[in-house]
């Protein structure tokens, strides 16, 4: 357990309000004050940086993962673990950020997954940088991110993920939060400040660009 409080990011000491909150509750009293950021439930909140260094740890747990794989001789079984063990990490997280913050990791993964089918597959890597064969490589990866229903196998890109995840989260948080009958709660939902904050910006323009679609 430990205390964030977003107001206070750019202050080096715990501030005076925690002081009082600790003085006044002493089960807060030996709990630690996490400047930047806290992760709840596996998924970091905080300032960009802690939420960037948070998603970088988790894009390494999942490339170890797809590493320990390699050595699966079974091609039919190494797709369906990359499938459902590997590619399916990081849609959890994908969904409390926003597509700004995780897109670049969201990729990063992808691109692993890709070259952990063609390292499979003992594609050679000077092959894969050929010109003359970009086209045929871009087919072949069309084919790995389609879905099964369309001749694909069926591993769908987390970038493209991280445009529904976000928003579907976000609609839900939003949708519970109106249901909560205090007037604290209700007055800053309906409030301009809370309409510029970050995440409903974030929360717009995701929803601006899945209308676009």
């Amino acid at each position: 357990s430990a205390i964030y409080i977003p107001s206070y990011v750019h202050q080096e000491n715990p501030p005076a309000l925690l002081e009082n909150l600790r003085e006044q509750y002493p089960a807060f009293h030996d709990l630690p004050w996490q400047r930047e950021g806290i992760t709840l439930l596996g998924c970091p909140t905080g300032t960009d940086e802690f939420v960037h260094r948070s998603l970088t740890q988790v894009c390494e747990r999942i490339e170890q993962r797809a590493s320990q794989f390699a050595n699966v001789d079974d091609g039919l079984i190494h797709l369906q673990l990359l499938k459902f063990s590997v590619n399916s990490m990081l849609p959890y997280f994908l969904r409390t950020a926003s597509p700004e913050h995780t897109g670049p990791h969201a990729k990063k993964i992808d691109n692993s997954l890709w070259k952990a089918f063609l390292d499979h597959v003992h594609v050679p890597e000077e092959e894969r940088e050929q010109p003359d064969l970009s086209s045929v490589f871009a087919d072949a990866h069309c084919q790995f991110t389609l879905p099964i229903s369309e001749g694909g196998f069926g591993i769908t890109p987390n970038e493209c993920v991280a445009f529904t995840a976000y928003y579907a989260g976000t609609s839900r948080a939003l949708r519970f939060a109106s249901t909560i009958q205090f007037a604290p709660i209700t007055e800053y939902l309906a409030s301009l400040a809370f309409r510029s904050h970050p995440l409903c910006v974030a929360y717009t323009k995701v929803r601006q660009d899945i209308i676009g679609w």
